[in-house]
């Protein structure tokens, strides 16, 4: 975490000092960073009420999450194997979709995969009317009740065989290539797990959805057994390829690798 620290009386004019964000890995294109074991993004750290508690925004955005119901939290952290559908999970911003051609954008999302799911393609996360192209921008699931745990960003899709009690660092992230066409990757634990061949020229979009869901999306109604940590969403705006994507992609493994439980 940044350390931020406040001298009365000072006004900074050099406009090449670093600006300090509450979060080391928020940059100008960070739209929403959530923790839930900073006592700042989430102060109450106990379960949240349903439709009345917030869970803060790190980020200069200020763009709160609420939750659709009670989540339980436990130390660091919110269990949503109890959530349904997308109404009770956990809605994360607007700010969180993107256009059918955007500059590119980073979702990184930390969890404890619980056991695998009895529902039919259960999901951790989304933002996802299905999985055939054109209806996903991003989304992380269950698979079919098989214990394996897939990513996806449009269509493309890279997977793992989930072990239980594992806490995982996913991220989902896609760029616009010079020659006009979309290079998609796909993160595990801080490093490039997959990585698509150029050629796509939009990226999908929900039209169900108008923001990102934790414990459900669109296309994947129930929840996946999960303790959920942390999240963020940048639009790359700053970041010139994939190499900047992936360190800090990187950069927020290492800085929070061993702090949830």
């Amino acid at each position: 975490m940044t350390l931020i620290t406040k001298i009365p009386g000072v006004t900074f004019t050099d406009t090449t000092l670093p600006k300090l964000y509450r979060d080391s890995i928020i940059t100008a294109g960070t739209k929403f960073c959530f923790d839930a074991g900073d006592t700042y993004s989430y102060a109450k750290q106990d379960t949240p009420v349903a439709g009345v508690d917030t869970w803060l925004d790190l980020s200069p955005n200020a763009a709160s999450a609420t939750f659709g119901s009670a989540c339980p939290f436990d130390a660091d952290g919110f269990t949503t194997s109890t959530v349904t559908n997308v109404a009770t999970g956990i809605q994360l911003p607007a700010s969180g979709k993107f256009g059918p051609t955007p500059a590119g954008f980073v979702f990184t999302y930390w969890f404890k995969y619980l056991a695998a799911s009895t529902s039919f393609y259960p999901a951790f996360v989304g933002l996802s009317d299905g999985t055939t192209t054109g209806t996903n921008q991003y989304s992380i699931d269950n698979g079919n009740n098989s214990g394996i745990i897939r990513a996806m960003v449009d269509s493309y899709s890279a997977q793992f065989a989930g072990i239980p009690g594992s806490i995982y660092q996913l991220a989902l992230a896609a760029k616009l290539l010079g020659n006009g066409t979309y290079q998609l990757m796909i993160f595990k634990d801080g490093a490039l797990l997959a990585t698509s061949s150029p050629g796509r020229t939009v990226l999908g979009q929900s039209s169900g959805m108008t923001h990102p869901v934790i414990g459900a999306s669109g296309g994947f109604a129930h929840a996946q057994n999960q303790k959920v940590f942390r999240c963020w969403y940048d639009d790359t705006s700053t970041l010139a390829d994939q190499a900047a994507i992936t360190a800090l992609v990187l950069k927020d493994y290492n800085a929070n690798v061993g702090r949830f439980s």
